[in-house]
């Protein structure tokens, strides 16, 4: 049972993800941002981060960098030495300045 109810979860998981990143793509963060915040709330690690990162990206291209900060800490906590993390790092630096 286990096993069937997990492998519904990563296929919903996966058309969570693809539908999200089709909205992200084109550019439509408000599409984008509820479907990876549901996401990231299933599983912050969801293909190393980039949930959560994308979640940030959005977030900050939709004009709100705040609700972008945890998610890029996220990144950056978690997975170190990865472009993400270096990207997500960089965003953190410019709200300091």
């Amino acid at each position: 049972d286990d096993v069937e109810s997990r492998g519904l979860g990563d296929v919903y998981k996966r058309q969570l993800y693809s539908q999200a990143y089709s909205s992200y793509s084109s550019g439509d963060y408000q599409s984008a941002i509820p479907t990876f915040q549901k996401l990231v709330g299933m599983d912050e690690a969801y293909r190393d981060g980039s949930a959560a990162y994308y979640l940030a990206q959005s977030f900050r291209k939709s004009g709100d960098l705040a609700s972008a900060k945890p998610y890029y800490q996220y990144v950056v906590d978690n997975y170190a030495g990865t472009e993400k993390a270096r990207t997500s790092k960089n965003y953190l630096a410019q709200e300091q300045q």
